[in-house]
Order: structure tokens, then sequence, then C-alpha cells
């Protein structure tokens, strides 16, 4: 497929014609799937409006978008796997147990081979944060007693 020029196409938010094909990496926001807002961390060349900021796809540009989404949630999953079991000091195992999945899952998660579910990415995300709080938190084994519940 063809990729279409957009260069002089009107923008559909602003109205301008003032579309570039650029590197989107880290700058570009967009909902995917289940998951509500990514960033995509990786390259990806769109068409985008410099007033609005509205990027405009062709088909072959859906394509990338959907390979670069796919990617960046497999990399920032398993960097923030690197970033508990670093942090925490926690084996796989142990973290795998807390997560509720299976050691080869989390595994496969972290070697980029499978892209996670967005509760499972929601998760790793936010025990990265404040792994040795989180981890305490969630472990099965650890005490709740420090845990306070309000009604």
């Amino acid at each position: 497929m063809k990729k279409r020029d957009f260069s002089h196409a009107q923008c559909g938010e602003c109205g301008e014609r003032q579309f570039i094909y650029k590197n989107l990496k880290d700058s570009y926001k967009t909902r995917w799937k289940d998951f509500p807002k990514i960033t995509i961390s990786v390259d990806f060349t769109a068409w985008e409006c410099q007033i609005c900021k509205n990027v405009a796809f062709s088909g072959s540009d859906l394509d990338s978008l959907d390979n670069a989404a796919n990617e960046s949630i497999r990399s920032q999953a398993s960097a923030f796997i690197e970033v508990i079991k670093s942090r925490s000091k926690i084996t796989s195992k142990k973290l795998s147990t807390i997560l509720g999945v299976s050691p080869e899952y989390l595994s496969v998660i972290n070697s980029k081979t499978k892209t996670p579910s967005f509760q499972l990415w929601n998760l790793l995300r936010v025990i990265s944060q404040d792994p040795c709080g989180m981890v305490a938190r969630f472990d099965p084994n650890e005490s709740k007693s420090d845990i306070i519940v309000s009604a």
C-alpha cells in the first residue's frame, strides 16, 4: 500500500495545510486496544500538523502504529519488571506469584515475546514506582498488620 502524502492536505482540526512527516517517538500518545493511553516509545513516523499537532494516518501508517504500540508496551513492561526486580531484590518466581501469573508467562513478558494485558501492564507500572513498598503490600507471605482498612 502506497503512503498517502499529507504535505498539502488540510488539517481536520485547525484547517491549516502544514503537515510534515516526522518521527513521533516519545511524543505521540494514543488509545490502543484496551489501553486507555500509551506513549509510543519506539521510532514511529507519521504526518503531523505543525499548528495543532493533529496526526493524520494513511492505511500503512495504521499498521506501523499498531506495531509501534505493541513494541512500546512490550518494552515498557519489560523495563517495569527489571526495575521491580532490581530495586526490591525479588525473584521472578516471587514476582509472578504476587502478580498472579505463571513464572513462564512473566518470562515471555520480560523477554518482549508477548504483549501483556492492560491490567498486568498497569500493575507492573504501579509496582515499579515503589517496588519495595508495593511488593511488601502484595506479597501473600508478608504480614498485613500494617495495612489500615477504613470503612
